[in-house]
C-alpha cells in the first residue's frame, strides 16, 4: 500500500483501512503511526545547508520524489528547502515512481533540464542508475558530508 500510495493509486485513508484489516490486533496502533510518522521525519543533518549553499552559487534545484500527496503537503510545509527548489515532480502527483524512467522524462521535460548538464542525487543505487541511463551524472547519497566531498570532486563546485 505504501507503494501505491506514492505513485496516487490509493488514498491515504484507504492504505490506512488495508493495513488495519490484515492486522486488526494493532489498528490503533498503526492509526497513530500512519497520524504521526510525519513528525519523525527529518532531514538528514547538514543537507538542507549544502542545497541551500548550491542554491547561492546560482544552481538551480529540483525535487524529484517518490512521495504521497499528503505526506509530501506536510513535509514541505515543515522545512523550507522543499519549498525552494526550482521546480518539483512528485510521483503521487504524475502516478509514477522512480525508478521509472517516464518520472525522470516527466522532471526533464517540464522543465527543460539537460541532463547531460545536470547531477541527480538519491539514497537508492536503482533510482541513480536510471538517472544515469537518462544521460544525468548521478550520486548514490550516504551522508551530507560524503555528498559534498563527492559533489566538490565530481562538479568542481
Amino acid at each position: 500500500e505504501w507503494v501505491e500510495l506514492d505513485r496516487g493509486t490509493i488514498t491515504y485513508e484507504d492504505a490506512t483501512k488495508e493495513f488495519c484489516r490484515r492486522d486488526p490486533e494493532n489498528t490503533e496502533a498503526i492509526k497513530k503511526v500512519m497520524d504521526t510518522w510525519h513528525e519523525m521525519h527529518v532531514p538528514v543533518e547538514g543537507t538542507s545547508e549544502f542545497l541551500k549553499a548550491l542554491k547561492k552559487k546560482g544552481y538551480k534545484i529540483y525535487l524529484l520524489t517518490n512521495y504521497h500527496l499528503k505526506a509530501f503537503e506536510i513535509i514541505s510545509k515543515k522545512y523550507d528547502f522543499i519549498r525552494n527548489v526550482d521546480g518539483e515532480i512528485v510521483s503521487a502527483r504524475v502516478k509514477l515512481l522512480k525508478p521509472d524512467p517516464a518520472i525522470y522524462k516527466a522532471l526533464v521535460d517540464k522543465y527543460s533540464i539537460k541532463p547531460e548538464e545536470s547531477i541527480f542525487i538519491d539514497d537508492r543505487e536503482e533510482n541513480v542508475e536510471a538517472a544515469r541511463k537518462l544521460g544525468f551524472y548521478g550520486i548514490v547519497f550516504k551522508n551530507a558530508d560524503e555528498l559534498k566531498k563527492e559533489f566538490e570532486k565530481d562538479a568542481a563546485v
